[in-house]
């Protein structure tokens, strides 16, 4: 794992301990190595020992003291920001993030029109029980809450439409929401 610690760059010395921009390849599924990080090692410093002694003492000599011995290919060894073991981690951490997102909206284009349909199914019973509690069965036949609301719901997934075509517009909805809501709050 490895990040830039832009942050703290500015902070003074009595503040919290020197920062420097080390690497640290804990495993290869990189999600995973959030949760390696404090599996011990033989070749010392590892990460745990390293970032003890940092915070201890504002000493980061085990990390230094590690890392001309390591390139970074092995688990459990230091790399440097901008190193080629660098660029490799953050090559294989977008092209992980952008397939788990494809799984998503495949899976999405599935489920969504089951959602919206069982959902358009609730909201009809919950209207037409409440309308004959109240004394108004006619009117909760007569008006169907799912019906008015269809159309929406079913330019999105239409159970008709093809599966490709639902794809596509959820990856649309995906790339535009977050622009049109930072938009709204000015972000």
């Amino acid at each position: 794992m490895s990040g830039r610690l832009l942050a703290f760059q500015q902070q003074p010395p009595e503040c919290c301990p020197h920062v420097i921009n080390m690497g640290y390849a804990a495993s290869w599924w990189l999600l995973l190595a959030h949760l390696k990080y404090l599996t011990y090692r033989d070749a010392q410093p590892d990460v745990a020992v390293a970032t003890v002694m940092w915070l201890l003492t504002d000493s980061t000599a085990e990390f230094t003291r590690a890392a001309p011995a390591n390139t970074g290919w092995r688990v459990g060894t230091w790399f440097h920001h901008n190193s080629p073991q660098w660029w490799l981690r953050v090559t294989l951490a977008r092209a992980s993030e952008l397939a788990v997102a494809v799984i998503l909206l495949l899976l999405g284009a599935i489920i969504l029109p089951l959602l919206l349909q069982t959902t358009g199914a609730l909201i009809d019973v919950t209207w037409r029980n409440v309308a004959n509690l109240i004394g108004h069965g006619d009117l909760g036949h007569t008006i169907i809450p799912s019906a008015l609301i269809a159309g929406v719901w079913h330019s999105i997934a239409s159970p008709a439409g093809s599966y490709w075509r639902r794809v596509g517009k959820l990856g649309l909805i995906a790339l535009v929401l977050p622009l049109a809501i930072g938009a709204i709050h000015g972000v």
